[in-house]
């Protein structure tokens, strides 16, 4: 962030740093091609004190969760990522992705819209 500090512009330092941090890691994906996620949750589990079998199952879900989210379109699981996993404002988000306020919005419904859909498709095919 240092680096960077000449492009920050009376912003929320929430915004700028994700913003700032997104950039370096998109440019670290494509000159590695591969990145593994790790979500935070699996700490936040763990300090919570869950039973094993608790923290399994939490596990799996997140995980699964995160599978369902990376199949949809980027630009939409980067918006859902940002706003629902990391708790940004959508003008935060929007700001970070480098999109008008709209645009965000639109790619958040749609994103939201077709993640619901996968997961009831995802539902229906654990109930048979």
């Amino acid at each position: 962030a240092y680096l960077y500090l000449e492009d920050y512009e009376n912003q929320k330092v929430k915004s700028w740093l994700f913003k700032v941090a997104y950039h370096t890691f998109i440019d670290y994906v494509r000159k590695e091609k591969k990145v593994t996620f790790v979500g935070t949750e699996e700490l936040e589990t763990i300090q919570a004190g869950e039973s094993t079998e608790e923290y399994v199952v939490a596990k799996n879900s997140y995980e699964k969760l995160i599978q369902i989210i990376h199949t949809l379109p980027v630009i939409e699981a980067q918006a859902i990522l940002l706003c629902d996993v990391h708790q940004l404002t959508y003008e935060e988000g929007a700001s970070v992705l480098d999109l008008k306020l709209n645009t965000y919005k639109s790619h958040m419904f749609r994103g939201r819209k077709r993640l619901k859909e996968l997961l009831k498709e995802e539902k229906s095919q654990n109930d048979k």
